[in-house]
């Protein structure tokens, strides 16, 4: 979902479904039929709610300069699998990263788009985010550092301060100098850039970067100390040679924020198959999680995708949806 800067303005994606677009704060809404229904993942908007750029978890970027109303396929970029889009306040420049560690750069509200690497090794860029102006930009790798831009995508640098994490999410300030980025389980770190002349303070100041800050604690209720999240441990590797372990039965679907421990079992199957949900850390073979995040769903899509015949086709799919439904489980559980 993204909104306006004045917040009148909302769009939403539905999964599987069409974009939806309200312009009285949610009140009331518009389904947008013109882009069709792949299976949406990412939205970013203009300040003023005008320009919108979409796209699915895997296939083309769509743009639309009247509010959603309309859309145009940017092929320009290529049909990837998407991880994270975001827009400058008029809509002119957008930045969008995939799954092999490239940012894509469009300065025409994507009528046009150039590819720049982030950083060698291909890897797996997770959140994006601009300055209003789009000279400024910043992007978390799962499994890597925080790599920022000044030239709107050109050149990368990479920032070391925060250390090497399961990045997730990143967003700014309108003049791209405040940052705040969250790992997977852990805490918020806050940065400036450029760097900061150090001052003494209470709070330490890393020269040059990011900043530990505090836990995310969004589901803290009723001002209770935040508690630091409990790391997932993997269960012990069984023993029993491959051949003769019992097979796990999928009994219930499965979808993107879920957390259960079929996620587990899930994970483990994907990465056994050769699909593998990370090559280290949360989700890698060994580690895997019972969180279904973006790295599973990405892996699923893959897995589906190989198999389009026996699990897309029998629903009249022709795309992996990224969602652990019936025939999915079905296929798995034969």
């Amino acid at each position: 979902i993204t909104s306006s800067s004045d917040g009148t303005k909302l769009a939403a994606t539905v999964q599987g479904g069409f974009i939806y677009t309200s312009t009285d704060s949610g009140a009331t809404w518009t389904e947008q039929t013109s882009a069709g229904s792949p299976n949406w993942f990412l939205m970013t908007s203009s300040s003023d709610g005008t320009k919108l750029a979409a796209a699915p978890s895997s296939g083309f970027i769509y743009t639309s300069t009247d509010s959603g109303a309309t859309w145009a396929t940017s092929t320009a970029a290529g049909s990837r699998f998407w991880t994270d889009i975001t827009s400058s306040s008029d809509g002119t420049k957008l930045a969008a990263i995939d799954d092999s560690g490239s940012a894509y750069i469009s300065t025409d509200s994507g009528a046009t788009w150039a590819q720049h690497t982030i950083a060698s090794g291909s890897p797996y860029s997770y959140g994006i985010t601009s300055s209003s102006d789009g000279t400024k930009l910043a992007v978390t790798v799962n499994g890597g550092f925080i790599y920022t831009s000044t030239d709107s995508g050109a050149t990368w640098v990479e920032e070391t301060t925060a250390g090497s994490r399961f990045w997730y999410y990143i967003t700014s300030s309108s003049d791209g100098t405040k940052l705040a980025a969250f790992e997977s389980g852990g805490y918020i770190y806050t940065g400036t850039t450029p760097t900061p002349t150090p001052t003494p303070t209470p709070t330490p100041v890393v020269t040059g970067g990011i900043v530990p800050l505090s836990f995310l604690a969004f589901l803290n209720v009723n001002n209770a100390p935040a508690v630091a999240p409990t790391p997932v441990t993997p269960p012990p590797t069984s023993n029993i040679p491959p051949q003769t372990q019992v097979q796990y039965i999928f009994t219930r679907n499965l979808m993107l924020n879920m957390q259960h421990g079929d996620v587990l079992e899930l994970q483990k199957y994907l990465n056994a198959q050769g699909f593998k949900v990370a090559v280290a850390g949360p989700g890698s073979p060994g580690n895997e999680t019972d969180r279904f995040g973006r790295l599973t769903y990405n892996a699923l899509i893959k897995f589906q995708d190989a198999y389009a015949v026996e699990i897309l086709k029998p629903s009249g799919l022709k795309k992996g949806t990224g969602y652990f439904g019936s025939s999915t489980r079905a296929f798995i559980n034969k």
